[in-house]
């Protein structure tokens, strides 16, 4: 019994041995591996080139916005209007979600042609609802506003004016 485990023990010691030995590097005399060339790519130069990318704001920073030709009492726009008559004063109110300081709200009024025909900018001062005025005498046609908040495109719409009723 004794015999047989001194056995069993030496035949693992053996196979142990082979097991763990190491593998052997044999040299050859052939040439060595060819090394591959990698070429660093060349930096782009953006110096020049015309990016027009319109970047989402994470959340809208406006609750709503109203385009209308009447002001309610308390200076908002009172309902929706987008045909306005030649020579009536054209209303865009805002009602922000977030006024931190030193926010400052902006509204640029377009042609159909996209020239800028008006642009006016008002510090909010912690305001949450602000109401600019287009009262420009415009020539019958379709117009375009942008609402900004702060550098950010808030709210845009669409409108026209039309002719004046002829007076009889």
């Amino acid at each position: 019994m004794r015999r047989s485990r001194l056995i069993i023990v030496f035949y693992g010691c053996v196979v142990l041995s082979v097991a763990c030995q190491r593998e052997t590097v044999t040299t050859t005399t052939s040439a060595p591996p060819a090394k591959t060339a990698t070429a660093k790519p060349k930096p782009q130069d953006l110096s020049t080139a015309k990016v027009n990318q319109v970047l989402p704001l994470a959340a809208a920073p406006l609750e709503k916005s109203v385009l209308g030709g009447t002001l309610g009492k308390d200076g908002a726009v009172s309902g929706v209007q987008t045909e306005f008559p030649s020579g009536k004063p054209v209303y865009l109110t805002m009602w922000v979600k977030e006024s931190p300081a030193g926010l400052q709200t902006s509204v640029r009024w377009y042609d159909d042609k996209h020239k800028e025909v008006a642009f006016e900018a008002k510090p909010m001062n912690g305001a949450k609802m602000v109401t600019f005025v287009l009262n420009q005498k415009l020539k019958p046609g379709k117009y375009h506003v942008t609402g900004f908040w702060g550098g950010n495109e808030a709210c845009d719409h669409d409108f026209s004016v039309a002719k004046a009723a002829a007076k009889k």
